[in-house]
């Protein structure tokens, strides 16, 4: 429930504009502005009312100006962010040492802010750091993607696999097929999914929401610039939500997630064994303006 505090309101009006869903009405009554609440029911709680009332006349439901931290003038140079963006690196080798407290929270403090589509807020996150846990995690992870990729070793089935899949994602698959056959074979398969890294932090969603993944994508983003500048590295485990979008049941009861719920994020994390302070070129992408 939303309610605006007639002796506190100046009827300035930004509470309306800003409001995304149209809860807040604006009109004009013998020539003066006066704002309303219209629509009380259709609050989402975004709070963007109460971040531009200077006044404090808007209550809400659930929230508190208490509750409210004032950051001040964002001031990052516009170089900076940019030498930040192209400086991440996908890390896949990390120092032994493990990753604090502190710097778990912090991470999953800027996760936990990222968007969600409808304001749902409803990303969860799991921050696994017991080793055999981690192992045990990549192993189940192999076992189901083994049962898929030893079908591209079948001559005859490659060619349907094909017309199915498309010739694009059917060559990476091979690919797939043939780096885990020979390790297979060779025994080196330990530390492919997560390299090593000395802690995961995984981004789950209700299976029911069809923004799910796009969600979790969005806070996990946040987890990876975030990390850059705690002197951290951070790598999608993309084995690992593959996995979990095949045998969700099987890796959902290692985490002691419930069956109603998918993991669409997954990032190893760890001090960084070597770093990377160059700018690498990029394919050149199809852009139009219109």
């Amino acid at each position: 429930m939303i309610e605006i505090d007639s002796e506190k309101c100046t009827s300035c009006g930004k509470c309306a504009e800003v409001c995304p869903s149209g809860i807040i009405g604006s009109e004009r009554v013998d020539h003066k502005r006066r704002v309303f609440v219209a629509h009380p029911d259709w609050c989402n709680l975004c709070a963007h009312c109460l971040a531009v009332c200077e006044p404090h006349a808007i209550s809400v439901s659930q929230l508190s100006y208490q509750d409210v931290e004032e950051l001040g003038d964002i001031d990052v140079p516009a170089e900076e962010m940019k030498r930040l963006l192209l400086a991440r690196r996908s890390v896949r080798q990390y120092k032994p040492e493990g990753v604090t407290d502190e710097a778990v929270s912090e991470l999953i403090e800027v996760a936990a802010h990222a968007g969600t589509g409808g304001n749902l807020q409803s990303v969860g996150f799991v921050v696994i750091r017991d080793r055999e846990l981690i192992k045990r995690l990549e192993t189940a992870t192999l076992d189901i993607l083994w049962q898929g990729a030893k079908l591209f070793g079948k001559a005859w089935l490659v060619p349907l696999l094909r017309l199915g899949l498309g010739r694009g994602t059917t060559e990476q698959l091979e690919r797939y097929y043939d780096m885990f056959k020979l390790k297979r074979d060779s025994g080196e398969l330990d530390g492919i999914v997560f390299r090593n890294a000395p802690a995961v932090i995984l981004a789950y969603e209700k299976k029911s929401n069809r923004m799910g993944a796009q969600n979790c994508s969005i806070a996990m983003r946040n987890v990876e610039v975030m990390a850059v500048t705690m002197g951290l590295g951070t790598c999608w485990a993309g084995f690992l939500v593959s996995a979990a979008h095949l045998r969700p049941g099987k890796i959902n009861a290692l985490l002691g997630i419930g069956g109603d719920e998918r993991i669409h994020g997954a990032l190893m994390l760890g001090y960084p064994k070597y770093t990377y302070n160059v700018r690498l070129p990029r394919k050149a992408r199809a852009v139009r303006m219109i």
